[in-house]
């Protein structure tokens, strides 16, 4: 019986059954409330050999993200732009544990590649990077942003911690010009010359949370044993100011996988995430 069954062997053999007695009684398995996400920590400069960087952890999700940023010539279609190029890999452990379906029938998860390019919505396409503001000499000279991030430990909600350390890592990272080309690009474009040395500046501040639906409940930030058994998942992401409500932000990015995720269950973990995010940076 399953109440004869230790509990930890019972949730590996029987997920589904398992994650179902927690929600029809209104509890998740870690103690949390169904409305509840787990405190999101980041860690800024945590590669000190570069630029910038940053650490997010997410319960037991773990990502980091190295932002390396390099000046080369702008496209041709757009000479007075740069661009954010947006990359994500998993480390072997975890490539291990998302690859197979999970036990009790649980749904794929999104690959790497799937992620990289929620994100690239937001990074690479103009969402959040004003990609004019990395041009340094039109037609000659912009800067190419290199967004690596590498999920190291996965328990759910990896794209809302590559959201966030994507962001932490971008946001104020240093542009800094050789002094030979500082020198030859003032020449080239006299007393309008750019600065040998900036900051990238987001336009918005983002606030990732996921949503899914799980036995009829909506619950926030699903860890993974809780997105297995999911029939309907939704990332928020939403632009916020000190103060503001969650249902006021400018919504940025809303990736949706199967019907029925309800975005107003994340507006209090999106606006208590604000702060763990952007409140001392």
């Amino acid at each position: 019986a399953a109440d004869a069954m230790d509990p930890d062997a019972f949730a590996a053999l029987h997920p589904d059954e398992y994650v179902k007695a927690f929600c029809d009684a209104g509890a998740r398995p870690d103690g949390r409330a169904i409305d509840a996400a787990r405190p999101l920590v980041i860690e800024r400069g945590t590669l000190p050999s570069l630029p910038s960087s940053a650490l997010a952890r997410l319960g037991d999700t773990l990502v980091m993200c190295a932002v390396r940023p390099v000046l080369a010539r702008p496209a041709a279609a757009t000479p007075d732009a740069g661009i954010v190029d947006v990359s994500v890999q998993v480390s072997g452990t975890v490539d291990a544990a998302l690859s197979p379906m999970q036990p009790g029938g649980g749904r794929y998860p999104p690959s790497a590649l799937d992620w990289a390019e929620s994100l690239s919505e937001l990074f690479a396409k103009g969402a959040l990077v004003d990609l004019k503001q990395l041009c340094v000499l039109p037609g000659k000279a912009a800067w190419c942003i290199r967004c690596e991030l590498v999920v190291l430990l996965s328990d759910g909600c990896e794209l809302d911690a590559c959201v966030a350390a994507a962001a932490a890592a971008l946001h104020g990272c240093p542009l800094v010009m050789p002094p030979a080309l500082a020198s030859a690009c003032a020449h080239e474009a006299g007393a309008a010359g750019p600065s040998a040395a900036s900051s990238l500046s987001l336009k918005a501040l983002p606030v990732p949370v996921t949503t899914a639906v799980v036995f009829g409940k909506t619950l926030v930030d699903p860890s993974a044993v809780e997105a297995a058994q999911a029939s309907g998942t939704a990332l928020h992401v939403v632009a916020l100011k000190p103060g503001q409500r969650a249902g006021d932000g400018a919504v940025l990015l809303l990736r949706a996988d199967g019907p029925g995720a309800d975005a107003a269950a994340a507006d209090a973990a999106l606006e208590l995430r604000w702060g763990q995010m952007w409140g001392k940076a």
